[in-house]
């Protein structure tokens, strides 16, 4: 589940990621998306991981692109190699993209890719679709 929330009087968006109906403390993700006066820009910010071994941080932004899409591009830094994708690779951080286009009024299909060797290159399933559920 991805839940997006008006907090700070309708100022930020507070989003959970990755937890089951009804258990928002269990999510994997917390984080807000706000309006930065400072650089006219839309902000994200989150820490997820549960565990000793893990732990991350998320900065980034989003962009409205030309075709009504919208794209997330954000760095993460790991707090250790276990919690890190492609550890091999080396270093603590990664940096990400999402690209969510619209299907329906209450859908959008969405997309992970990661900068890799100077391109991007997608990360994990070809895409996924997240659907609006009314709240109970």
């Amino acid at each position: 589940m991805h839940d997006y929330s008006w907090t700070v009087g309708g100022k930020a968006l507070r989003i959970q990621e990755g937890y089951r109906l009804g258990q928002h403390e269990a999510a994997e993700l917390d984080g807000m998306v706000f309006w930065n006066p400072a650089t006219e820009r839309i902000q994200f910010v989150a820490v997820a991981g549960r565990g000793p071994d893990r732990g991350r941080y998320f900065e980034g932004e989003y962009h409205i692109l030309a075709d009504s899409t919208v794209e997330r591009v954000y760095d993460v830094f790991y707090r250790t190699l276990a919690d890190t994708p492609g550890e091999q690779l080396g270093g603590a951080r990664r940096r990400y993209r999402e690209i969510y286009r619209w299907v329906t009024p209450d859908s959008v299909r969405a997309s992970l890719d990661w900068w890799r060797a100077g391109r991007w290159q997608p990360f994990g399933p070809d895409s996924y679709t997240v659907v609006r559920v009314p709240a109970p």
